[in-house]
């Protein structure tokens, strides 16, 4: 059993959010010297619980830890896109170990704005809100679709405290190849410290995408902080979610040109900062 926890966490998974993370996590959870904590923590980014100071931050990673487990992160998918995060983890934890999860930002855009419709956050069409996203974001970042994959700004933040040989990179679509995913977590098992000895392979079993039936309520009871009231929110999921509706439509033709054209430069800058072959993003 670890004695030591000063040094907690060993690693943090930090992005990049709808870009496979949640996968990566599941097959972390499924090696017995592996310890992640139930939910994301949100330590770093959240004003509330950074307030409450480093070690609640450490009882709550370590909540739960089985003793074969010596090695600890966890997981919170936003702490890539904001400034402060970067300097936190560093003053915290400097030697932690810095993972991101990197998908063809095309998808992970499109997936995103789902996402967001579904939790009734975003009520506009995926063109009008890609098209309309510089102006949001100046009053409020969570639209912030299309930025969110400009994944090269986001990793030059963290390098400003933390060296490249400390972070890892894994390609989403490498992970999910039935015939490859062996050999990417066995390469992310050896920069951890460990090996696939206590590792067990299971296939992630993924809900199927449903829309909500009027994401206008939804919508609205954000807006007017209705959904954090538990009767309100029940009956708003009650009628949004009891009548399944189908998953979300393919994007057109045309904006997904649009948006290869638009990333295409921002893809070159980060194959040159981390050194990584990202042709498959370009098929």
């Amino acid at each position: 059993m670890r004695k030591d926890t000063s040094s907690i966490p060993d690693f943090i998974i930090v992005g990049f959010m709808k870009s496979g993370t949640s996968t990566l996590l599941h097959h972390l959870r499924n090696h017995r010297k592996i310890h992640l904590p139930a939910n994301e923590v949100h330590f770093f980014d959240r004003e509330e619980n950074f307030a409450k100071g480093f070690d609640w931050y450490r009882k709550k990673v370590l909540k739960n830890r089985a003793e074969e487990a010596i090695i600890v992160g966890e997981k919170t998918a936003t702490y890539s896109h904001l400034d402060k995060v970067a300097k936190r983890i560093h003053k915290n934890c400097p030697q932690t170990k810095i993972i991101w999860v990197l998908r063809n930002p095309v998808a992970r855009t499109y997936s995103s704005y789902w996402h967001d419709y579904k939790q009734g956050m975003e009520i506009l069409s995926f063109e009008r809100a890609i098209r309309k996203e510089e102006r949001r974001i100046e009053k409020n970042s969570y639209y912030s679709h299309k930025n969110r994959s400009i994944y090269h700004l986001q990793i030059q933040r963290f390098l400003e405290y933390f060296p490249m040989e400390q972070m890892y990179f894994i390609l989403f679509e490498d992970m999910i190849k039935p015939y490859n995913n062996d050999h990417v977590l066995n390469q992310l098992f050896h920069f951890l410290g460990t090996s696939n000895e206590y590792f067990e392979f299971s296939a992630e079993v993924k809900n199927k995408t449903v829309l909500p039936r009027y994401p206008i309520t939804l919508y609205i009871g954000h807006k007017l902080g209705l959904i954090n009231q538990p009767k309100v929110k029940n009956i708003l999921l009650s009628l949004n979610f009891k009548h399944k509706q189908p998953g979300y439509r393919k994007m057109s033709v045309e904006t997904q040109k649009d948006l290869k054209s638009y990333f295409h430069q921002h893809n070159k800058k980060l194959e040159q900062l981390i050194n990584m072959d990202l042709s498959i993003w370009d098929q």
